[in-house]
């Protein structure tokens, strides 16, 4: 340590060649590698100076490219006199730039393992087939995934983006049976996993139903609105994908954690026949208040001019003498035409 501390004295007030020289020639390499860096970082020695001397010295000693070295490959190298440290070093450096730059996945194979065995091609290789798949060129990312040993593809978010692969070129069956390993895991590590609901936003009913058959969670939120795939199904008017979320028992309680509001309050902004009809059949209480205005889906249909949907609700036990928490007015007030407040009054 005072050795140490008589070098940082040294390069701080020593202008002389001769004791800076004589200082590194003395320290271990390793040493002199940390001192300088630590000296740059603390500002305990002039910047330019420490640099020069830093480079000056990596440039005659190969000891010092055999540490680097080994911080490259992450783990320490033995002294070997026959390596020439300094050249491994830059060619392991082109060789990287031309393993990340190259699309051609023989290529970059070659580079790679050349480089250092297999460790960076594999994750050269998931890195663009994952780009792949976010790009929708899913025959590229399979033949990705397919040139990777599958002991590598143990991570979820691997798993997951290999099964979209196989399902988009429709490869059903081995998608299903990846699926299901892949939601296995999400349900052991309490992963989160937006692939249903954004199935719902696309309105892939086909997908959400695998989805939901291998094991997604029917009440899942996405990332953005915190909402969930019944929501975005009602919100959207599609009622298929509010049957089969609801035959898969979606909660219709649920509250989206940025509107704060549910299901029911996103179907009554545009009212679908098809969708009250499988919520009242779903077990909705006919008579259910929205949380925003406190009306009744009634009141909404009349008010929309939704006949059919009026009909239904009212066949179906909707309380016509009910008010508004808000407006504090019945349904048959709030109907939009003469027509709609008859089919109320006679009811």
């Amino acid at each position: 340590m005072q050795h140490i501390l008589l070098f940082i004295l040294i390069l701080n007030f020593s202008f002389s060649p001769i004791i800076n020289a004589a200082s590194i020639d003395n320290l271990p390499s390793e040493i002199l590698v940390n001192l300088l860096i630590y000296c740059n970082i603390k500002s305990l020695g002039r910047l330019e100076q420490a640099s020069k001397k830093y480079l000056n010295f990596i440039e005659s000693n190969d000891n010092i490219w055999r540490i680097h070295a080994g911080k490259f490959l992450h783990r320490p190298l033995p002294v070997d006199s026959t390596i020439k440290w300094k050249e491994f070093i830059k060619e392991r450096l082109a060789l990287k730039k031309t393993v990340f730059k190259t699309d051609n996945l023989e290529q970059a194979k070659i580079f790679a393992i050349k480089l250092i065995g297999d460790k960076i091609y594999i994750k050269h290789i998931l890195k663009k087939a994952i780009k792949y798949v976010k790009s929708e060129d899913y025959e590229k990312a399979i033949i990705a995934f397919q040139s990777v040993p599958e002991n590598q593809l143990a991570k979820p978010e691997y798993i997951a983006f290999l099964a979209d692969a196989l399902y988009f070129t429709n490869q059903y069956e081995q998608a299903k049976t990846i699926y299901i390993s892949y939601y296995k895991l999400v349900l052991e590590k309490n992963l989160t996993d937006t692939r249903l609901v954004d199935s719902v936003k696309n309105k892939n009913i086909d997908r959400s139903t695998l989805l939901l058959l291998c094991g997604a969670d029917v009440d899942q939120r996405d990332s953005h609105f915190y909402s969930t795939g019944l929501m975005f199904a009602a919100q959207n008017e599609d009622f298929l994908h509010v049957r089969l979320l609801l035959k898969n028992k979606a909660d219709l309680t649920t509250i989206s954690f940025s509107s704060f509001l549910n299901a029911f309050d996103f179907a009554m902004q545009h009212i679908n026949f098809e969708v009250i009809a499988a919520f009242i059949e779903a077990g909705l209480d006919v008579n259910t208040r929205d949380s925003t205005h406190g009306s009744t889906a009634l009141m909404f249909a009349a008010q929309q001019g939704k006949s059919d949907v009026v009909i239904f609700l009212l066949v179906n036990g909707a309380d016509k003498t009910l008010r508004s928490l808000r407006h504090f007015l019945t349904a048959a007030e709030f109907a939009n035409s003469s027509v709609i407040q008859d089919y109320i009054n006679v009811y």
